[in-house]
């Protein structure tokens, strides 16, 4: 039984592209294992934790980040069902393991933990952070935030303080920027991006397929197909009340052209 990595930002459509990867038989994915959500899940590191202290209380100081990272592993590789466990973290929770006072500016100590272990990773990138800043307002204006049907996508529009709505896309770049430096000598990995992964029926591109078989070592990927579907589907301006107020804050900036791109 072995353990690979998907790492990315919210909203970087990694429940999309997950849950069609659970469909190969040699592969399970395991939805965002550190967050609360999914702490009674069968790989939730809070199912995991509450267990661990209460027999090694000592596990949750700063000194015992490596060993507690060691013990995680193995609750994983433990409630393994198929050869390859593809467990989702989401940049903001790679500090779990961090053993004292972390910088942003830091490499997550649990990328070191993974290298040591020669985990592979799998880096899931959005380059439009304007759809992702969109996307993550939308799902908590709605509070829906994954969808398997087009009747459950909110018809829900959104006004947005451009202000606010630039500071938020700032903040995502500088995290992605950082990873993505993190992760540049990274010894078994793979980038993909966001609006490559999918032909226009759905499927996993050719392209997406062959580097995850060839990254997880397992068999021929077929046409599969994400349970989840998008939310955002429609452009900006139907989405966003204020559009045009947006894209005046937004015209000298780097992220204009984000506007219109998918």
């Amino acid at each position: 039984m072995s353990i690979a990595v998907m790492i990315a930002l919210q909203r970087s459509g990694t429940h999309a592209l997950g849950s069609a990867i659970d469909q190969h038989p040699e592969i399970a994915y395991a939805k965002e294992v550190f967050h609360p959500e999914y702490s009674q899940s069968r790989y939730g590191y809070y199912n995991f934790l509450p267990q661990a202290l209460s027999k090694e209380p000592d596990l949750a100081l700063p000194a015992n980040a490596q060993r507690r990272y060691a013990e995680f592993m193995a609750f994983l590789k433990s409630r393994a069902e198929k050869p390859v466990t593809l467990i989702d973290v989401k940049y903001s929770s790679t500090h779990h393991f961090n053993g004292d006072w972390h910088p942003l500016s830091r490499r997550p100590q649990l990328l070191d933990l993974l290298a040591g272990q020669k985990i592979p990773i799998l880096h899931l990138c959005r380059k439009n952070l304007v759809r992702v800043v969109t996307s993550g307002l939308l799902a908590e204006a709605t509070s829906i935030y994954r969808v398997k049907s087009t009747n459950e996508i909110p018809v829900d529009r959104i006004r947005v303080k451009p202000e606010h709505f630039l500071a938020r896309v700032r903040f995502l770049e500088t995290e992605q920027t950082l990873m993505s430096q993190f992760l540049k000598t990274y010894p078994e990995i793979i980038e993909l991006e966001y609006t490559g992964l999918f032909k226009g029926d759905g499927a996993l591109t050719s392209k997406t397929a062959r580097q995850i078989e060839e990254l997880l070592g397992v068999s021929y990927f077929e046409n599969y197909v994400p349970i989840y579907l998008k939310q955002a589907q429609r452009p900006l301006e139907d989405t966003i009340i204020n559009f045009d107020e947006l894209a005046v804050a937004l015209k000298r900036t780097p992220y204009a052209s984000m506007l219109s791109e998918p």
